[in-house]
């Protein structure tokens, strides 16, 4: 039987269960969205504050994520919502100069072997610049916001709060090319009406002070000729003793900047999604490197930042890093489980999304209809459920020629095969 006659017969438009289906771009997660825990009601939007949430591989991290930063992005007159999952740039700066060791087999990616250490600091510049863009893409750059907030007014006598913004454009708003990065901070310039000062520096000077900007900030890559072009239009008066990030605390202050910023636009502050940490190529879900990269997030001076809300979506494995922290810094969601009930209507809802019909989870089955759905609904996760589904769904199309509903003879062949091959996965 061809699989997608067998999906036409129910009445399916697509495959329900495609376990493959990352939840970033997944267009039917809105829809079947199933809350199992309480995270949304339970944020401040009056003051950011910090959660941790542990969960299994395929436990649906990615998803509640999501559906946070979907639901973060109706209140954007409140906080700024800046998404921490992209760890190429901070780990490929610290990989510089380390060698891939090849791959064991020609279906095998190289892996690259991480020595550098990672530090708050790298972390700082990553959430600064994040902070930056975002600011500029969804607030200084919208003219019905500008206008709303009478943005230019409140600052208008503010003079050391616009060159703190400027520098901030300057140091960490990085888009894609240069000519962007000087286009969008020169109209944050104009809008201020910041003019530039210190400019008569000769091209030697501005050269040595881009070097030594570009050699203290290590977690992002900045660019030389970027930065001396940038020196260029802001002046190098912008740039006042301490300003320039050498140390932690520097950054700290240049965090505090940021946040004080944003409170001048009646914003309460950040919240910060960390997610995705087991996923980079010189991580690979090893533990002892995802407790690298996260250890220095747990930082109690981090914690302690007001206007700042870090939601982290951690791994099970990293459970052991609540040693790390105050449970008064940090509020834990541990562990993130998927009862039987929540399991069932989650596939149901999948179901029911992806057909022209009510299909219940044991209508699928010829015979023993509890049994089997009591085994589905005990895989713990979403992914293990559905990744059994599509097996099953596979297994039942090979053996027979046209039948919708499964057999019991097909069902514990598909249940023996989908335990060998998570075993051997193991």
């Amino acid at each position: 039987m061809e699989l997608e006659k067998w999906f036409a017969d129910w009445g399916f438009k697509n495959n329900p269960f495609d376990y493959t289906l990352d939840a970033d771009r997944d267009p039917y997660l809105e829809k079947s969205f199933i809350q199992n825990i309480g995270l949304r009601t339970s944020l401040s939007f009056d003051r950011p504050t910090p959660f941790v949430v542990f969960g299994t591989k395929g436990s649906g991290k990615t998803s509640i994520r999501t559906d946070l930063q979907r639901f973060l992005a109706t209140h954007k007159d409140q906080t700024i919502t800046i998404s921490y999952t992209e760890f190429n740039d901070l780990l490929g700066e610290k990989n510089k100069g380390h060698k891939a060791i090849p791959p064991k087999s020609i279906f095998s990616q190289p892996v690259i072997q991480l020595n550098s250490d990672i530090t708050l600091s790298d972390h700082l510049d990553n959430i600064l610049r994040l902070g930056v863009e975002e600011l500029y893409k969804e607030y200084l750059s919208n003219a019905q916001f500008c206008e709303k907030t009478q943005i230019r007014d409140t600052l208008k006598d503010l003079k050391e709060q616009k060159r703190r913004l400027i520098l901030l454009m300057a140091l960490y708003y990085m888009p894609t090319d240069i000519i962007k990065k000087i286009d969008g901070i020169s109209k944050v310039m104009r809008m201020f009406r910041y003019k530039r000062q210190g400019y008569l520096l000769t091209g030697l000077k501005r050269k040595k002070l881009a070097a030594e900007i570009c050699s203290k900030i290590n977690g992002i890559p900045a660019m030389q000729d970027g930065v001396d072009q940038t020196i260029r239009i802001t002046g190098t008066h912008l740039y006042q003793p301490g300003d320039i990030p050498g140390d932690v605390d520097q950054r700290f202050t240049l965090l505090s900047y940021f946040i004080e910023f944003i409170q001048l636009l009646k914003l309460s502050g950040i919240y910060l999604l960390v997610d995705r940490v087991d996923e980079h190529n010189s991580i690979r879900g090893d533990s002892e490197k995802m407790h690298a990269l996260i250890n220095p997030l747990l930082s109690d001076q981090l914690l302690q930042v007001n206007g700042l809300g870090m939601l982290l979506f951690l791994p099970y494995e990293l459970q052991d890093l609540r040693k790390n922290y105050r449970s008064d810094r940090i509020k834990t969601v541990c562990p993130l489980e998927w009862s039987p009930v929540e399991l069932k209507k989650l596939i149901e809802k999948r179901m029911s999304l992806f057909s022209d019909q009510e299909i219940k989870l044991s209508d699928l089955f010829a015979e023993n209809q509890e049994g089997h759905e009591q085994f589905i609904t005990n895989l713990v996760t979403p992914r293990n459920a559905f990744m059994f589904l599509e097996h099953l769904i596979k297994e039942h199309c090979k053996m027979v020629d046209d039948h919708k509903q499964i057999q019991s003879k097909t069902f514990y062949a598909a249940m023996r095969k989908f335990h060998l091959e998570k075993a051997e996965i193991h």
